[in-house]
């Protein structure tokens, strides 16, 4: 299997990880080892890559505009209601 530890040009963490899909098959256990490795700005860049993802499937954008559709309802709770709820 090949990987690349060090891809040859300068690239973010996610293009860095695609980069070596492109050249090798990686395993998942192989990925984690990999963002484990990361900083913790690096692997920020990957949570929210991931979050960016989620937030664009089907299921995601569905549940998404039901809660917009609650608060235009009027179902939604105050500032102050969501604070005391978080113990903020």
């Amino acid at each position: 299997m090949l990987f690349v530890a060090n891809p040859p040009v300068a690239c973010s963490p996610v293009d860095s990880i695609f980069l070596s899909f492109q050249l090798s098959t990686m395993s998942i256990a192989e990925v984690k080892e990999r963002i484990a490795k990361m900083n913790l700005r690096q692997r920020r860049e990957i949570q929210l890559y991931l979050i960016q993802l989620r937030s664009e499937t089907p299921a995601w954008k569905k549940e998404t505009a039901r809660r917009n559709r609650e608060l235009a309802a009027g179902k939604g709770i105050s500032i102050t209601e969501a604070r005391k709820r978080l113990g903020v």
